[in-house]
């Protein structure tokens, strides 16, 4: 779907949307319980979606009555031989954690990206004992994986994604022995969310962090909760972003200040906390800089934000510990932002972004954290095409249809490419 975007001004309230990731953490936990849990309003995401169909040929039941999941795991016990994850990485790490305490082969099937990072993890399976073959011995799916751990200390690259270290704890809390993550390199965040953190308290688990490990102090058992699913850090930046540029806005249900939000915050910037809410109204930081610290994911939202902002702005920021993701939006922001005429200068450290009136271009969205970033650019500058938004709708089911209801305009364009292959053939 291609579709062009305007923003005249918005003002209004909208409620923050369920974050993916914590979602599959509350889905994971509950399956771990033995009993029945409530997931209030999970994210229905592609790969939430994914995960749920996979834990139910597992044994596990679920219902959906009015946007909360029920869930029972009375019957929870794995015994499925083939699982298919397709191309969802959240689902490939949950799956084979929980696949590496089954004492017989199980097979982990699907399509991931071929820049996921796939040896690191499968050799932290390795280190902690679980077998791990690739059938074709290319280092790709499927993957045949046979537990239970036999060792409780393992290690990850310090910039691997988060949701690898929390895969690995859930997987740990199977055994009755302490288990050890370590981070080797770089680390600079929490190698869990704190979110994350939170929900694995309300299930009754607790995880000894540093800065450098992740440690289950060892006979621990998942009890049954009713959790809320906290919000999601990038949309709730988004949504502060596109508040900063547009007008007003009020995000409610917000539960944790994400590291990006706090940036903007310590800029001076107009950006409110109530008790569960974040307001924030259209200005500029007091001066032109901003320290981002180690808020690298935020980076391509700060900076498309930054450049909407009357003079240069200068952003600080620590690359040691990026991820891969993280490296690849950063050069994509950088990307678009100069193909729309914001010739943005980086430094060791240091981006400088000039104040720019964006020319109009077509943007082919990567991923649904891309296509944010195409959304926050786009609202400024009419005419520009973003190609593959449904990628936003799937990542965030309802968030096109919350924007419009603050009056921004998404309006589906023509399809120029596909009536060109019509006419080809």
């Amino acid at each position: 779907m291609i579709a062009e975007v305007r923003c005249q001004g918005i003002a209004g309230s909208i409620r923050a949307l369920p974050s993916p990731q914590h979602s599959a953490t509350a889905l994971m936990l509950s399956s771990m319980t033995g009993e029945s849990s409530t997931l209030r309003r999970p994210s229905l995401d592609d790969d939430f979606i994914v995960l749920l169909r996979v834990l139910r040929s597992m044994g596990l039941a679920a219902e959906l009555r009015s946007g909360d999941l029920y869930v029972q795991s009375e019957d929870m016990g794995m015994t499925a031989d083939r699982m298919d994850v397709g191309s969802s990485e959240t689902a490939f790490c949950m799956v084979s954690a929980l696949a590496s305490n089954i004492p017989r082969r199980c097979t982990v099937d699907g399509s991931l990206s071929s820049a996921f990072p796939m040896h690191p993890y499968v050799n932290a399976l390795l280190n902690l004992g679980v077998t791990c073959e690739f059938p074709r011995q290319d280092w790709k799916l499927p993957l045949n994986i046979r537990g239970p751990h036999r060792s409780h200390m393992t290690y990850l690259p310090g910039d691997s994604p988060s949701i690898m270290f929390l895969s690995l704890a859930l997987s740990s809390l199977y055994g009755v022995r302490a288990t050890r993550i370590e981070a080797v390199g770089t680390v600079n965040k929490p190698l869990l969310h704190p979110c994350d953190s939170h929900l694995m308290t309300e299930f009754g688990v607790h995880m000894d962090q540093t800065a450098r490990s992740v440690n289950n102090p060892g006979g621990q058992r998942c009890r049954p909760a009713d959790v809320m699913v906290p919000g999601d850090d990038d949309l709730n930046e988004f949504l502060v972003c596109l508040a900063l540029m547009h007008g007003s806005l009020k995000v409610l249900d917000v539960h944790h200040a994400s590291p990006g939000i706090r940036c903007l915050e310590m800029a001076g910037l107009d950006i409110g906390r109530q008790y569960q809410a974040l307001e924030a109204k259209a200005s500029g930081p007091e001066g032109p800089r901003l320290d981002a610290g180690t808020a690298s994911r935020s980076l391509p939202l700060l900076m498309v934000a930054a450049s909407s902002w009357k003079d240069t702005t200068r952003i600080s920021f620590s690359k040691e510990g990026m991820t891969l993701d993280e490296k690849s939006s950063l050069r994509e922001a950088m990307d678009i932002l100069r193909k729309m005429g914001c010739h943005v200068v980086e430094e060791p450290g240091i981006l400088m972004v000039p104040g720019t009136d964006l020319e109009p271009v077509s943007i082919r969205v990567k991923n649904p954290f891309s296509g944010l970033m195409a959304i926050l650019a786009a609202s400024r500058c009419p005419g520009t095409r973003i190609v593959g938004i449904e990628r936003v709708e799937g990542r965030y089911p309802g968030l096109l249809s919350g924007l419009r209801a603050l009056d921004v305009e998404i309006i589906p364009a023509d399809d120029d490419e596909q009536v060109f292959l019509l006419q080809v053939d």
